[in-house]
């Protein structure tokens, strides 16, 4: 997802973030310069010696999640039994999110030189804490259209009404392991 878009998209839910007391200015400026950052870094998956410093390993992971997905989406197609192929599909889906969002955002999570860099700015710690959240969670939504959206396309040979539950299915999974990952921070 393009970074422009998923800030018109945060934009969206601006009231929710002001009603939880965040200053949402700020934590969307904060957001924006992350997800600049993160078009930059290197990821954890992608051994660094491979690409030199031009390439831009971000696109380059996304067309892996791309192939992957795809690869992904020939268990749905090829099913004979759909009960189990779900439960194997979900279970891969579930195991790669989570661990590329730990391995890619351990620090993310753990950073504490945001408190001490952004605090003595006079900002308070709900919008840290709402600008860590907000960052992990578009990069976990951009990782599961990237993931499933072969495979969505392809539910539908099940019908609509199995394509529905589908999307909504990889939605709980993603609050699940986002629920999961930041059950320790509080918007206090």
């Amino acid at each position: 997802m393009n970074k422009s878009i998923s800030l018109k998209i945060l934009d969206k839910f601006r009231f929710l973030y002001e009603n939880l007391g965040v200053d949402y200015d700020t934590m969307r400026l904060i957001v924006s310069t992350k997800l600049t950052i993160d078009s930059r870094k290197t990821s954890n998956l992608l051994n660094n010696q491979l690409f030199d410093e031009s390439s831009n390993q971000y696109k380059t992971m996304q067309i892996t999640y791309a192939i992957i997905g795809f690869f992904m989406m020939l268990i749905i197609i090829n099913s004979k039994n759909t009960f189990v192929s779900m439960g194997i599909y979900f279970s891969i889906f579930m195991f790669l999110v989570a661990t590329t969002v730990m391995s890619d955002f351990s620090s993310v999570m753990l950073d504490v030189k945001d408190n001490g860099i952004l605090s003595t700015r006079g900002i308070n710690s709900k919008t840290l804490n709402a600008s860590k959240v907000t960052h992990v969670m578009i990069y976990m939504i951009n990782i599961s259209i990237i993931l499933n959206g072969f495979s969505l396309i392809a539910s539908i040979k099940y019908g609509l009404m199995f394509s529905l539950v589908f999307l909504i299915e990889i939605l709980l999974i993603d609050i699940f392991i986002w629920a999961n990952l930041f059950t320790d921070i509080k918007f206090i």
